[in-house]
Protein backbone atom coordinates (compact mmCIF):
# COMPACT_ATOMS: atom_id res chain seq x y z
CA UNK A 1 0.00 0.00 0.00
CA UNK A 2 2.83 2.39 0.91
CA UNK A 3 4.60 1.64 -2.36
CA UNK A 4 1.52 2.69 -4.31
CA UNK A 5 1.39 6.00 -2.46
CA UNK A 6 5.08 6.63 -3.13
CA UNK A 7 4.62 5.77 -6.80
CA UNK A 8 1.63 8.13 -6.95
CA UNK A 9 3.69 10.97 -5.43
CA UNK A 10 6.53 10.43 -7.90
CA UNK A 11 4.04 10.32 -10.78
CA UNK A 12 2.42 13.55 -9.62
CA UNK A 13 5.81 15.28 -9.35
CA UNK A 14 6.79 14.08 -12.83
CA UNK A 15 3.45 15.24 -14.27
CA UNK A 16 3.92 18.65 -12.64
CA UNK A 17 7.42 18.96 -14.09
CA UNK A 18 6.28 17.99 -17.59
CA UNK A 19 3.30 20.36 -17.52
CA UNK A 20 5.46 23.26 -16.25
CA UNK A 21 7.99 22.59 -19.01
CA UNK A 22 5.20 22.57 -21.60
CA UNK A 23 3.79 25.89 -20.32
CA UNK A 24 7.20 27.59 -20.41
CA UNK A 25 7.84 26.27 -23.93
CA UNK A 26 4.42 27.43 -25.12
CA UNK A 27 4.97 30.91 -23.66
CA UNK A 28 8.30 31.26 -25.47
CA UNK A 29 6.77 29.99 -28.72
CA UNK A 30 3.91 32.47 -28.46
CA UNK A 31 6.36 35.35 -27.94
CA UNK A 32 8.36 34.32 -31.02
CA UNK A 33 5.20 33.97 -33.09
CA UNK A 34 4.01 37.41 -31.98
CA UNK A 35 7.37 38.94 -33.00
CA UNK A 36 7.17 37.16 -36.37
CA UNK A 37 3.75 38.64 -37.15
CA UNK A 38 4.61 42.11 -35.76
CA UNK A 39 7.64 42.51 -38.07
CA UNK A 40 5.67 43.39 -41.27
CA UNK A 41 3.77 46.05 -39.32
CA UNK A 42 7.02 47.57 -38.07
CA UNK A 43 8.43 47.53 -41.60
CA UNK A 44 5.29 49.23 -42.96
CA UNK A 45 5.66 51.96 -40.34
CA UNK A 46 9.27 52.54 -41.40
CA UNK A 47 8.22 52.81 -45.05
CA UNK A 48 5.43 55.24 -44.17
CA UNK A 49 7.87 57.39 -42.21
CA UNK A 50 10.27 57.36 -45.15
CA UNK A 51 7.50 58.51 -47.51
CA UNK A 52 6.52 61.31 -45.15
CA UNK A 53 10.12 62.50 -44.92
CA UNK A 54 10.62 62.41 -48.70
CA UNK A 55 7.30 64.10 -49.53
CA UNK A 56 7.26 66.49 -46.57
CA UNK A 57 8.81 69.41 -48.40
CA UNK A 58 11.01 70.26 -45.42
CA UNK A 59 14.35 72.05 -45.50
CA UNK A 60 17.59 70.26 -44.53
CA UNK A 61 17.43 71.24 -40.84
CA UNK A 62 13.84 70.02 -40.40
CA UNK A 63 14.60 66.81 -42.29
CA UNK A 64 17.67 66.15 -40.14
CA UNK A 65 15.62 66.69 -36.95
CA UNK A 66 12.89 64.32 -38.10
CA UNK A 67 15.42 61.69 -39.21
CA UNK A 68 17.19 61.91 -35.85
CA UNK A 69 13.91 61.37 -33.99
CA UNK A 70 12.97 58.52 -36.31
CA UNK A 71 16.27 56.69 -35.88
CA UNK A 72 16.09 57.08 -32.09
CA UNK A 73 12.58 55.62 -32.10
CA UNK A 74 13.67 52.72 -34.30
CA UNK A 75 16.63 51.69 -32.13
CA UNK A 76 14.78 52.08 -28.81
CA UNK A 77 13.68 48.79 -27.28
CA UNK A 78 10.01 48.02 -27.87
CA UNK A 79 7.57 48.58 -25.04
CA UNK A 80 6.19 45.39 -23.54
CA UNK A 81 2.72 44.49 -24.77
CA UNK A 82 2.49 41.49 -22.46
CA UNK A 83 -0.33 42.09 -19.94
CA UNK A 84 1.30 39.66 -17.50
CA UNK A 85 4.46 41.80 -17.34
CA UNK A 86 2.66 44.08 -14.85
CA UNK A 87 1.32 43.41 -11.39
CA UNK A 88 3.58 40.51 -10.51
CA UNK A 89 2.56 38.23 -13.38
CA UNK A 90 -1.17 38.88 -13.18
CA UNK A 91 -3.07 40.77 -15.87
CA UNK A 92 -4.10 44.24 -14.80
CA UNK A 93 -7.86 44.76 -14.20
CA UNK A 94 -9.60 46.42 -17.10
Amino acid sequence: MGEAGGLGAVSAALAGYVSRTFVVSQTASAAHLRAYFDQPLEFARCLAAERIIVDGGWDQAQRAEVLTSLVQAMVAPPASTDPTAQAGGRPSPQ
